[in-house]
């Protein structure tokens, strides 16, 4: 994993609930307390982008994210469903391909015609 992507992302990510929390004219306190979440580990995630998931996720309810989050979490469910379907119909494919009877089921029985 590439630390700088991730340090990219957690700065991004503080710096825009920074801008949300400057938006609703709150200070870090007091915005830790609508939260619901301490002042020190609010503040901390603004100097660093550190802070636990669930916080995160408390974070994005109070700013009324949270819609857009799960619309972000469903995609991957879809993708995983489009690669399942892709799967599913190159199996489908070689079924296809595959003879109905097996080599070690064919017998060959010779009927014997009568006149």
């Amino acid at each position: 994993m590439n630390n700088d992507n991730i340090k990219r992302i957690m700065k991004s990510a503080s710096q825009r609930i920074r801008a949300e929390r400057i938006a609703l004219k709150l200070t870090q306190e007091e915005f830790s307390e609508f939260i619901g979440i301490k002042y020190s580990t609010y503040k901390q995630f603004e100097q660093i982008g550190k802070i636990s998931f669930e916080n995160y996720i408390k974070i994005l309810i109070k700013i009324n994210k949270e819609e857009q989050f799960l619309k972000f979490l469903d995609s991957f469910e879809f993708n995983e469903q489009k690669k399942r379907a892709v799967n599913k119909n190159k199996d489908d494919f070689y079924d296809a391909l595959k003879p109905i009877i097996e080599v070690s089921q064919k017998h060959i029985i010779l009927d014997k015609i009568e006149d």
